[in-house]
């Protein structure tokens, strides 16, 4: 698994790397932004590339006691924590959706999906914007009236 993560995203770093250096041709070579994006592809590829090889090291913790309780602790807990990670993620993008159709004529903070997935971050660490909120649509002030 970790493996072939780990190889994935060296190649894409790799990839990334020639298209800097406008080696391989890019998929749009009249855009302006073609080298930018290819720096910032390449910064991603070698960020995921350096976690995937940091997270090989688990793989070798089953030789001290300590550890390979740990290791095996790592190991039985990933499927549940995956699949709560991808039911969260659903729903995340299920209320994302949500809001962008209610209050993306309202509110700029939900004028796209992205703008909409960043709004709803920010709700979960609690920096909402809830007077706006409930001013574009009053059933929200209701509803947090009675959930209060």
């Amino acid at each position: 698994g970790v493996d072939w993560l780990c190889a994935a995203a060296c190649i894409w770093a790799e990839v990334c790397f020639y298209l800097d250096l406008g080696t391989l041709p890019a998929a749009s070579e009249t855009h302006v932004w073609s080298h930018a994006s290819a720096q910032m592809l390449y910064k991603v590829a070698l960020g995921f590339s350096i976690l995937f090889t940091v997270l090989r090291v688990l793989k070798f913790t089953h030789n001290v006691p300590v550890m390979c309780t740990i290791g095996s602790t790592f190991a039985r807990a990933i499927r549940p924590i995956s699949l709560f990670l991808v039911s969260m993620f659903i729903l995340f993008v299920g209320f994302g959706g949500c809001f962008n159709l209610m209050l993306s004529t309202e509110l700029r903070s939900f004028a796209n999906l992205e703008d909409s997935l960043f709004s709803m971050f920010r709700g979960l660490i609690g920096d909402i914007d809830a007077t706006n909120i409930a001013l574009a649509q009053p059933m929200f002030d209701l509803s947090s009236a009675v959930l209060s």
